[in-house]
């Protein structure tokens, strides 16, 4: 996996960590604990955000010599923000290959479409300003689902690709 996208990992597994330990803290008031699973729920959908979209842009720089226009194209096109939606995700990995996209869909069909889908769900009433009963709980598991789309996402657009680049990994739990 990219650098980048594990130290944004750690950093949010951290967070979990953190708001684990808040979760059993009976002096801290209930709204207090739900606020920082509001932020969280925001940072995880960003970190799938962030995540894809550096694993397409990296193989896309990967292939930038053969075809720098198509680079280019790709490149302003992921620079904008998208709600990692599955939907989302999957349309933006079908610009690349159909085959890809075909793959991870199986492979992310079912609990995790549903948690990913639920996370983007929660941020988006959160953000807009909505109630989210997100329970911390139910976004730890959401999440876990949620890395596990993003190392799907890295499988599918580097590990089948005989052309893919080879890319820096790090050992991550």
């Amino acid at each position: 996996m990219h650098r980048d996208i594990i130290e944004q990992q750690d950093m949010l597994n951290h967070l979990f960590e953190q708001a684990e330990l808040l979760q059993d803290q009976r002096e801290i008031d209930s709204e207090v604990k739900a606020q920082f699973v509001w932020y969280l729920c925001i940072r995880a959908s960003s970190y799938v955000e962030f995540s894809v979209r550096r694993i397409l842009l990296e193989y896309v720089q990967s292939q930038a010599s053969r075809a720098p226009s198509l680079a280019n194209f790709v490149n302003k096109k992921l620079e904008y923000s998208f709600n990692p939606k599955p939907s989302k995700i999957l349309e933006l990995v079908d610009l690349f290959s159909s085959e890809w996209k075909q793959n991870l869909g199986r492979s992310i069909d079912g609990k995790l479409s549903t948690s990913l889908g639920s996370i983007v769900a929660n941020r988006n009433k959160i953000a807009h300003g909505e109630i989210s009963d997100i329970t911390f709980a139910r976004l730890s598991g959401f999440y876990a689902d949620a890395q596990e789309v993003v190392k799907l996402v890295y499988e599918e657009c580097n590990h089948r690709n005989v052309d893919s680049p080879k890319l820096e990994t790090e050992n991550s739990s």
